[in-house]
């Protein structure tokens, strides 16, 4: 029984990760589509500035924000005695998913709540928070308080 919650909530918390990576990158798409770009290629020679500004500045915001709220995570963790392997899964998946969310939010408040598009990120940010109240669900029930 434990191999069974361990697998649902390592499953539950890459679906996490990779929900959150996917709304947040469809967010920037629809910002980035929004101010007149809506083909690139990624890597291209040719990026438009305001695309290569607009990546770059996610990717240190990203990468900013995550390594802070990973260190005040895993600090808080190991403080309470959390189990090392909680602390490594809390560390590589949640924390990058709240980026990810923040991120992708704060893109969403940039350009606004677009009529055309506004279904389909309803429909992202609602899974992340499903698949978030879930992973925690399933980690209260396996290293909570029996």
């Amino acid at each position: 029984m434990q191999i069974m919650k361990t697998a649902f909530l390592l499953l539950s918390s890459a679906s996490l990760f990779l929900l959150a990576a996917k709304a947040h990158g469809r967010e920037l798409r629809i910002e980035r589509v929004a101010a007149g770009f809506p083909n690139v290629v990624f890597g291209s020679p040719d990026m438009p500035p305001f695309v290569e500004a607009l990546w770059r500045r996610e990717r240190v915001y990203f990468w900013a924000l995550t390594l802070a709220l990973a260190l005040v995570a895993g600090v808080k963790l190991v403080r309470m005695d959390a189990p090392k392997g909680l602390t490594a899964l809390v560390v590589l998946t949640w924390v990058p998913a709240v980026s990810f969310a923040g991120l992708g939010l704060l893109s969403l408040a940039r350009k606004g709540f677009p009529s055309d598009g506004a279904g389909g990120s309803v429909a992202w940010w609602s899974s992340v928070l499903v698949a978030f109240v879930a992973s925690a669900l399933i980690a209260k029930g396996q290293f909570g308080p029996t």
